[in-house]
């Protein structure tokens, strides 16, 4: 363990254990979490989804953290990136992560508000020692994190806005808000979609 504490340390400077470099990491066990970056059949989940889906094509990274699966799809081949992440601090972690892969994140567009099935703000509750943690925060239940307003728009709203007509791939991971993105797309833009567990 002391070894590891070690290597986090180190990381702090900046990280590169897999073809992917990332750092901007808070804590140890973020360090841990992610020092291995993504697994292998994560990485050929994306390669997969790539090879099957109608080109030109968009992936969507729904609650995108540090950029990890972000810079994963970009490097896989689709032709546009778009990670979406309401925490302030979270984003400009990402954003500083796209900048240590240039050749890979030149395709994507980070942008800093969460999707859902409305518009506006919304407050999140944070975790400043495991920020992947982050969630909204649920009115009937104490936090006992510090908080902050975030904003928040529809999927629908933001595929607009976007100019984007067909997504190839969309990953979700916004602790437990996953119906609430689905349900902010109305278009039938999942008409079509093939799903995986």
């Amino acid at each position: 363990m002391a070894k590891a504490y070690g290597r986090w340390l180190i990381s702090q400077a900046y990280y590169d254990n897999s073809p992917i470099a990332v750092g901007e990491f808070l804590s140890f066990s973020e360090y841990w979490l992610w020092r291995n970056g993504l697994d292998a059949e994560e990485i050929a989940l994306s390669d997969a989804c790539y090879s099957v889906c109608s080109k030109p094509s968009a992936a969507l990274d729904v609650g995108a953290n540090i950029g990890f699966f972000s810079l994963a799809l970009s490097k896989a081949g689709f032709d546009s990136v778009i990670p979406f992440e309401p925490v302030p601090l979270t984003v400009q972690r990402l954003r500083r992560n796209l900048a240590r892969n240039p050749t890979v994140s030149e395709r994507i567009i980070a942008l800093n508000f969460g999707l859902g099935d409305f518009r506006g703000p919304v407050q999140f509750e944070e975790s400043r020692q495991s920020p992947g943690q982050n969630r909204i925060a649920i009115a009937t239940s104490p936090t006992r994190r510090d908080t902050s307003f975030c904003k928040i728009e529809s999927l629908d709203e933001a595929l607009t806005n976007l100019g984007i007509r067909e997504i190839g791939f969309l990953k979700l991971d916004v602790e437990g808000f996953e119906s609430a993105v689905v349900q902010g797309e109305k278009n039938s833009l999942f008409q079509h979609a093939r799903f995986f567990p």
